[in-house]
């Protein structure tokens, strides 16, 4: 749904949910979304907060994303599809990876979800 935003999909399950991965390596900021296994329609997940372990180059950091509320969609933290969060460590950045500790979504855990993010992959 953010591919102009250099969005990438990460998929969890056999299609189960897609985690989208929106960096702004211009700011640092990394925003994620949850979406339902075709990318379609959001997915409310009821964690405050996902936590990650970033590896830019050789440095390595953990980063915790925020439940985003919005009173357009309705969404609470709590009950929110939209996750942000900032670290210095991105800015700039053309490349880097990342492991999200846990993702609860639709009645089922996720643990250790890594994934490779690359500006020219997107």
């Amino acid at each position: 749904p953010h591919v102009q935003a250099g969005g990438m999909l990460v998929e969890l399950g056999d299609y189960y949910v897609q985690m989208e991965v929106v960096p702004d390596l211009e700011t640092g900021e990394l925003r994620v979304f949850f979406w339902d296994g075709h990318a379609e329609n959001p997915v409310r997940l009821t964690q405050a907060k996902l936590q990650l372990t970033l590896t830019v180059a050789d440095v390595t950091k953990e980063l915790a994303l925020s439940a985003q509320a919005s009173t357009l969609t309705g969404e609470t933290v709590g009950d929110s599809a939209e996750f942000h969060g900032l670290h210095a460590v991105l800015k700039g950045a053309t490349e880097f990876h990342a492991v999200v500790h846990k993702v609860d979504a639709l009645g089922t855990s996720f643990e250790s979800v890594p994934f490779d993010y690359s500006m020219g992959d997107n």
